[in-house]
Parts: C-alpha cells; sequence; structure tokens
C-alpha cells in the first residue's frame, strides 16, 4: 500500500511516500515493515530507506468509506535508523511521524 502526504499551505514543496507492506483494507496493528521516501522540491533532495527494514509503521485507525475502494487512515512511523539522502551526502532521522489521510486501494 503506498500513502502519499505532499506539502501545503506554506510549507516547503515536497512529498513523503510511505509503502506500508502487507496492509490490506480494514487492517490495524504494529510494526508493518514501511519503505519510505522522502522529496524535498526545494532542495532538490530525495532521501529513500530503500530495502532496508529499517522502518515501521503501526495504523490506529482504519475507517472504511468504501469497502475495498477507500479508507480513512491513521497512524505512525518510525525508524530505527536515519535514512540516506540518494542524490546528495545526509539523511534524515524520523522517530515518530504521526499521518492520517484516505487511501485509495489499488490491485497488484
Amino acid at each position: 500500500m503506498r500513502f502519499r502526504i505532499q506539502s501545503g499551505d506554506g510549507l516547503p514543496e515536497g512529498q513523503v511516500i510511505l509503502g506500508i507492506d502487507a496492509l490490506k483494507p480494514e487492517d490495524i496493528g504494529s510494526g508493518y515493515r514501511t519503505t519510505v521516501t522522502v522529496i524535498d522540491e526545494d532542495q532538490q533532495l530525495f532521501y529513500s530507506t530503500g530495502e532496508q527494514d529499517s522502518c515501521f509503521s503501526d495504523i490506529d485507525t482504519h475507517t472504511t468509506l468504501k469497502p475495498g475502494v477507500a479508507s480513512i487512515l491513521s497512524g505512525n512511523v518510525w525508524c530505527t535508523r536515519a535514512i540516506p539522502a540518494v542524490n546528495a551526502t545526509g539523511s534524515l532521522r524520523i522517530r515518530n511521524w504521526r499521518f492520517d489521510g484516505v487511501v485509495r486501494w489499488r490491485d497488484g
């Protein structure tokens, strides 16, 4: 499942994309392996965990809007080590990011 968060309202331009493995409609729980990608468009920086097993998500609220099509998802993502920049030196550290929003489910 991919969960995309875009900035707005005066925040730096960018996106955070969470790839939460094995999450299905109506699931809640903790410790879902998560691929984290952060794109900072203002600074032209790209960070990604790639295939590392270093980030995880806890899903505490999952409300179905339309079965198998859309849900409201809330939870947090945390990483056990820094996320490296792919196109520069440096890294990001995520200790506990809270997220919520609408998820649109896709097959495959």
